[in-house]
């Protein structure tokens, strides 16, 4: 080893330059490894993570000395973790004489204490503490001083330990040794242990080489001798105890680490003396004294060979041909340059579980190791769990600890993505950013091979440039096992297990295995899923075995131990799914739909066991419709049906909304997307108000969130399906949002909303399931108030929902009527709907309503052509109304209005007490007058008017839509006017009878506005043409505001204000407002008045505020 003069940090002999500062190395740098402490650290086998710690520490201490501080020996309280054998006590053994030989502590050995014997140790704590003082105090096994779930706050035994070092100045040093199982989480629950450590270090389980370095101590410290041929075949002993070690239970025979080594140079060591022929050389080992197993080397060919017995492995083949290739001729070059030859990449393998990436991994080592370029070819299998730490500084750690196990071999991280979970994932960034660095600085020593699901390894492997660099173009994908190769696979466990398959049998497992395939989804299993199918096959002919007689007993399977398909039809799964759709209410032309679509699945289903060719059908769905309409109810059941007839394997339905699958950061919504596709395989995935994904405001996620779609749709065909949910148009213009989508939603279903004799029957419904009971007079009472719900929807009315939220008010109603009969004494039915629990809006305007709102109508001035017409309209829909009640049907009356006149003629208060009557007589359920122009319907730019018209209908559902000046709606420029227009004719055609429209104006510009467009008038049937009033009518009009402001005119006042409107209707013109004039001329008069009045106050004369007199009338020239 050779020391930076700069940092102090080892680096390798040849080194130029510091790997860690960069500084340069000098002559002065080398044989660092002379010094005292150093000696003493290399007795201990690799570590070299571990010896450049403390050496960092020796040298601090040292510079520190020598300037005149002192140093702090807290710093040197220490955690080593690691299994059985790995040298943890000859750590401690090794530290401690190296302290002692730098002059930090002054006893060269340390006090070991078992954890069994550590309650007898605290009896006297403090003064077993002290007698340790000078050196290192080190608690063994401290794993079993912390019990498992160990909870935050938790008191021990070791706290008083812990108490003791807070109270003394790192005399003695405190080193735990311990398993990491169980201590690991018991550090990352107790905050306050973990700092008190300042140096932890994870002891790696011994590789091969450092089991031979071991090896080689052994002998040389026993002054024994060997030879090549010796080493050679004793590297291959350990190579043999090395590759049993990693099976648990093996371990458990042999030892592991250490202890392995020591174990077995102890039996050579005893072995050698038995030998006849030790005599000739006592002190050097023979190849004879070696016995057991050892590991031979396959060449490349015969690895490759073994794949032969490999099924679906034709790729893999070639895969490591080309490595192999790879390897050949590095060798040739490595002899003709004289240069070693180094692995140049790593290795990326991508598939789904159960494709053999472990196992291509394996033979990988094997290959490297047949080369000589691994001297193991081991496989140290790894994840996210193993290589990410719980608590600051215990990641790198851990990455150290399994790159060191590795060394001679392959690192196999599995599931290699999920290494960094998010931005914020700081341990799993530190873990690949420690892996990285030692791909780099021990390059050619060992291969890191990545694996995991295709996708997802290739963008972690995009996301992480030093990673892409370093794997190069050595991507392998391993696809999913095709039917045959399924079916191969099986026979193989078949023929192991010694058994044969029948034809039926092979037959059924045959469309077992096609089925689980064609149903896969993201966690089907390949291999995995055989083993267990073939495990339920053993289970269902040993049931079959157990009954029967011993003459029946054989090694064959028959089909009767092939398991059962859960989508067998003869249980008559589909048709019960078909009578609970087909029993739904209403849905006529949806259930027509899905009937048709399982009769074409079934058929399709027969001509496949026909010996047809199987056909990709694209099934899926967009269903369009109002909410309550029964869309995901249907899903539900579709989802079964799909199932049940074998399209999907699983037919849960996962409902989600746009909030699901968008995220609020770059870069997470795709994967947010392809979580929830991921928990659909198999099943249906529902999103409801699909339209907000493609929504205009939108941001660029959402986008993301569909194209993720579409590619999962398309990448994952028949492996689940897709159903979007929404309004009509808003499913319209989300199908033309994107030119993918429309081709693949290629069913689509309108779900209308359900008329009023369906609503009635899903209210009946829910009474039914209530246990509750209606009479003759409650049922017609419900039919009202369901009729009158109906005519009253707008975009807001959820059908079926709607009837559940009024089922709850009449619930409420009869509650409240029930608790006040009880209190009055009154026998109660508690199930009973009576007619008094449904409320039907609007019930006070009744008859008695509608003649005051008439009379309100009659006591206007003027009018009175306007006012026949009206109330010759009440009587026509009161009749309407009374042929209803007795039986007869309901007719779609079209009651849209034009109001002609000019300005001033009280076209809109007319308008007001109309749309009350509306209400009052139950034609229109709200009765709202909305009042707009032309300016509140258009906008100013392309694709806007339309949404701006149809929002202002909306919210005159249920109402009136006065449209004043009408007319300009014609005259707008840019051709915007008339997209208002042909909005608000569809919406008065889609939504007859729900909104009536008023449109008012000049009677030439509104009979040139009915021209402007062949539907307006056969729209506007209704045409009422206001007057201009006459003068006894304007003057009328002005005394009737002078009593409202509960002013008084005198007889002459009054005269002169009739003598005014005579004059002003003889001369009017353009500006006659009528009675907007008598208002203004009103107003004027009291701005007369008024100047009168105060100039009677300050001249001292009497004077009445109240009184309007002739000074104050506009005079009006008699001439």
């Amino acid at each position: 080893m050779m020391e930076c003069s700069s940092c102090h940090k080892p680096n390798r002999p040849a080194a130029k330059f510091c790997k860690w500062c960069g500084t340069a190395m000098t002559s002065s740098s080398a044989n660092v490894g002379e010094r005292q402490e150093d000696q003493l650290l290399d007795q201990i086998t690799g570590l070299d993570d571990l010896k450049s710690v403390v050496q960092r520490e020796v040298t601090a201490f040292k510079n520190m000395r020598t300037a005149g501080f002192k140093y702090d020996a807290r710093n040197l309280h220490a955690i080593i973790m690691g299994n059985s054998g790995t040298g943890k006590n000859k750590v401690v053994e090794a530290l401690s004489k190296a302290y002692f030989k730098t002059g930090i502590t002054t006893k060269p050995d340390p006090k070991i204490i078992s954890a069994v014997d550590f309650a007898e140790f605290s009896r006297n704590l403090p003064a077993n503490i002290d007698a340790a003082k000078g050196g290192i105090l080190c608690i063994d096994n401290a794993h079993q001083l912390t019990p498992d779930g160990y909870q935050a706050g938790q008191s021990l035994p070791i706290d008083k330990l812990y108490a003791e070092m807070g109270m003394r100045a790192g005399d003695p040093i405190i080193v735990l040794c311990s398993k990491p199982d169980g201590f690991r989480d018991y550090l990352e629950a107790n905050h306050d242990v973990n700092n008190r450590f300042n140096l932890k270090f994870y002891l790696p389980d011994m590789n091969v080489d450092q089991m031979l370095q071991l090896a080689e101590w052994f002998v040389k410290e026993k002054k024994f001798q060997m030879d090549d041929n010796v080493r050679s075949k004793l590297k291959k002993r350990l190579l043999y105890l090395f590759r049993h070690q990693q099976d648990a239970e093996q371990s458990l025979h042999i030892g592991k680490n250490g202890f392995l080594v020591h174990k077995e140079m102890n039996k050579i060591f005893s072995d050698h003396f038995i030998n006849p022929s030790f005599m000739q050389s006592p002190t050097t080992l023979l190849e004879s004294d070696i016995k057991g197993e050892v590991y031979e080397t396959s060449s490349v060919e015969d690895v490759l060979k073994e794949l032969d017995d490999f099924i679906g492995m034709d790729g893999v083949k070639g895969f490591l041909e080309k490595m192999t290739n790879l390897l050949r001729i590095g060798q040739k070059d490595a002899a003709a340059t004289g240069k070693e030859q180094t692995i140049g990449s790593h290795i990326v393998l991508t598939g789904n579980p159960g494709t053999g990436k472990t196992t291509l991994a394996r033979k990988l080592g094997e290959v490297f190791a047949a080369s000589g370029i691994l001297s193991s070819g081991h496989v140290i299998e790894t994840d996210r769990s193993k290589l990410v730490g719980k608590y600051v500084g215990e990641t790198a750690l851990l990455v150290q600890k399994y790159c060191n196990e590795a060394m001679g071999g392959v690192l196999l991280v599995d599931e290699a993505y999920t290494l960094k979970q998010s931005d914020q994932d700081n341990f799993g960034q530190e873990a690949i950013d420690t892996l990285l660095k030692r791909m780099e600085d021990d390059r050619g020593k060992f291969v890191v091979i990545a694996a995991g699901y295709q996708k997802e390894m290739q963008n972690f492997i995009g996301a992480n440039p030093g990673m892409k660099s370093r794997v190069k173009d050595n991507f392998f994908h391993l696809p999913d096992y095709t039917p045959d190769q399924l079916l191969a696979i099986l026979k193989l466990f078949i023929k192991k297990g010694g058994y044969t398959l029948d034809p039926e049998a092979e037959k059924k497992a045959t469309a077992h295995l096609t089925q689980l395939y064609n149903q896969r989804s993201r966690d089907f299993g390949n291999g995995r899923d055989v083993r267990n199918f073939y495990e339920s096959i053993l289970a269902a002919r040993a049931t079959r075995l157990v009954t029967a007689n011993e003459s029946e007993y054989n090694m064959q399977i028959t089909g009767a131990d092939i398991p059962a398909e859960e989508t067998d039809l003869s249980a008559g799964n589909v048709a019960l799914l078909l009578e609970e759709l087909n029993a739904l209410t209403g849905l006529e032309e949806v259930k027509a739909e899905i009937n048709a679509l399982v009769d074409f699945l079934e058929a399709e289903r027969l001509r496949s066991e026909a010996g047809g060719k199987k056909n990709n059908i694209n099934l899926h769905c967009v269903f369009t419709g109002n909410p309550g309409t029964g869309k995901t109810t249907v899903a539900r059941i579709l989802a079964k049906i799909f199932k049940s007839l074998g399209v999907l394997g699983k037919g849960q339905l996962i409902e989600v909304t746009d909030k699901d699958l968008v995220a609020g950061y770059i870069g997470q919504t795709s994967a947010k997307t392809d979580k929830i596709v991921d928990s659909a395989m198999g099943g249906v995935l529902f999103i409801d108000e699909a339209y907000t994904l493609a929504a205009k405001g939108q941001n660029s996620f959402t986008s993301e969130a569909i194209d993720t779609l579409l590619k999962r749709m398309e990448d994952d065909r028949g492996k689940f399906i897709v159903i979007a949910a929404g309004y009509t148009k808003e499913m319209q213009d989300f199908l033309d949002s994107n030119p993918g989508l429309d081709s693949r939603f290629a069913r689509k279903i309108n779900f209308a909303d359900y008329p009023p004799d369906a609503l009635y029957k899903i209210m009946q419904g829910m009474i039914k399931n209530a246990g509750m009971h209606t009479n003759e007079e409650t049922d017609t009472r419900l039919m009202q108030r369901i009729d009158q719900l109906y005519r009253a929807k707008n975009k807001s009315f959820a059908n079926a929902r709607t009837v559940r939220n009024e089922f709850e008010k009449i619930l409420q109603a009869q509650s409240k009527r029930l608790v006040q009969q009880k209190r009055n004494g009154v026998q109660v039915d508690a199930m009973a709907l009576l007619p008094d629990d449904i409320i039907i809006t609007g019930e006070d305007q009744s008859a008695v309503s509608v003649e005051k709102l008439l009379n309100e109508l009659h006591s206007l001035t003027g009018l009175n052509a306007v006012k026949n017409s009206i109330h010759s309209l009440v009587d026509f829909l009161e009749a309407e109304k009374l042929r209803l009640t007795a039986g007869g049907k309901r007719k779609d009356l079209n009651l849209h209005f034009v109001f002609t006149g000019n300005p001033g003629t009280g076209k809109t208060t007319v308008a007001r007490i109309l749309a009350k009557i509306f209400k009052g007589l139950g034609i229109l359920p709200v009765g709202q007058l909305i009042e707009v122009t032309d300016k509140d319907l258009v906008a100013p730019y392309v694709g806007q008017t339309s949404p701006l018209t149809n929002k202002v209908i909306d919210s005159a559902m249920g109402g009136v839509l006065f449209i004043d000046e009408a007319y300009s709606l014609s005259k707008s420029s840019g051709g915007f006017g008339g997209e208002a227009i042909d909005t608000l004719l569809k919406r008065m055609e889609d939504d007859r009878g729900k909104f009536i429209v008023i449109a008012a104006g000049y009677l030439r510009e509104m009979e040139i506005f009915l021209d402007s467009n062949p539907g307006l008038d056969s729209r506007f049937t209704q045409k009422i043409e206001f007057e201009d009033y006459q003068p006894d009518e304007l003057h009328a009009i002005f005394l009737s505001l002078v009593k409202s402001n509960e002013m008084k005119i005198d007889d002459e006042a009054s005269v002169g204000a009739m003598r005014y409107f005579t004059a002003l209707y003889r001369n009017k013109n353009h500006r006659f407002a009528n009675g907007r004039t008598v208002r203004n001329e009103f107003e004027q008069v009291l701005q007369r008045q008024s100047k009168r009045v105060i100039q009677l106050q300050r001249s001292g004369q009497s004077f009445d505020p109240m009184l309007i007199t002739a000074d104050d009338i506009t005079q009006v020239n008699t001439d």
